[in-house]
């Protein structure tokens, strides 16, 4: 008996603990640069900003790589789902670095990082579509940071997180 009301009292909110700081800290979201019903246009044959927005939804100050440099430049990628099923992703291309460092960015709780996205030259953008036009596919945004010795040392969140899925029309 005084084994169970160990656990219960001591042994149980550790747990509890533990698997709220599993949660990842922060939302993802894409947001459209323009208000309407109608779908976001995403054009990968001329390229139309929108945005993707990372939230710390924790209660503490958050640090991210700052996207500037190396260790950020790849975190954010996208998945686009078309109508068969099949799946690609577009990540930035990778780019050699002339000024680098390990540089972060403090995020408060609440707070956001915006970035602008635009499928321009810096990005891979190489799946040959079939269909010329506006087509409708999902979107999702990816924020990708990798569990290693920088993130540890610089104490940055590491680990995956996704948006959820937007209609949007694609245009090629």
């Amino acid at each position: 008996m005084k084994t169970l009301l160990f656990f219960a009292f001591f042994l149980l909110p550790l747990s509890l603990v533990h698997a709220e700081d599993s949660k990842p800290p922060f939302t993802l979201e894409i947001v459209s640069s323009k208000s309407s019903k109608d779908p976001q246009i995403i054009a990968l044959d001329k390229p139309v900003d929108f945005n993707v927005v990372l939230t710390n939804s924790s209660g503490k100050p958050q640090p991210i790589w700052d996207y500037a440099y190396s260790w950020g430049y790849q975190n954010i990628s996208f998945e686009f789902t078309m109508s068969d099923g099949k799946k690609f992703l577009i990540s930035k291309l990778p780019q050699g670095f002339t000024r680098n460092g390990q540089s972060t960015f403090l995020i408060p709780p609440g707070g956001h990082q915006e970035y602008v996205i635009r499928f321009d030259k810096e990005w891979a953008t190489t799946p040959d579509f079939t269909q010329k036009g506006e087509t409708p596919v999902l979107l999702k945004a990816i924020y990708t940071v990798p569990n290693d010795d920088d993130s540890s040392n610089f104490r940055v969140w590491a680990g995956r997180i996704e948006s959820k899925e937007y209609k949007v029309l694609l245009s090629q």
